[in-house]
């Protein structure tokens, strides 16, 4: 994590830094906050096709899948000064919402629920770490298809060019 941290912490502390107003509302600054953004989700959008990757391995025992997610983006999002709501303020896509849950029937009403890009990066990283805690605890998982269908949508919407 150490190259994400050296390469967006400034561009994170001069942001909320800034007299300026969050989410700002000058151009240098919306530029800056865009750049940053363009900067994260292309993080994001790796660390979530690994994740994603793991989790389709059914060659690995489900607690070894759990355990070997990544997390080091979604931490440091949210460990920032900045909201992660000004981060990530965007609308999750609908499509991209109804594709992920018509797979999963068990939490459709649960992933339409999501609907900002913020609300799912907090659900991801809360529902992630949880199932790693207990993995790590060797206490039952349970059904880890929520957590994949969470790694399946971040994955659709940080793809998205515009973000």
């Amino acid at each position: 994590m150490s190259d994400i941290t050296t390469y967006l912490s400034p561009l994170i502390t001069d942001l909320a830094g800034s007299a300026a107003p969050l989410p700002p509302d000058t151009e240098p600054e919306i530029a800056k906050l865009n750049k940053l953004r363009q900067l994260l989700y292309a993080q994001l959008g790796r660390e979530s096709r690994y994740n994603m990757h793991i989790m389709q391995d059914h060659a690995l025992d489900e607690p070894v899948r759990v355990l070997e997610l990544e997390t080091d983006v979604l931490t440091f999002i949210h460990k920032q000064a900045l909201p992660v709501s000004v981060l990530f303020e965007c609308e999750v896509d609908a499509q991209y919402l109804w594709r992920i849950a018509s797979r999963y029937p068990a939490f459709h009403k649960k992933l339409l629920e999501l609907k900002t890009k913020h609300q799912l990066l907090e659900e991801a990283y809360r529902d992630i770490k949880v199932a790693k805690l207990k993995a790590i605890c060797e206490d039952p998982l349970g059904d880890v298809a929520y957590v994949q269908a969470l790694i399946g949508l971040l994955e659709l919407a940080v793809s998205e060019v515009h973000g």
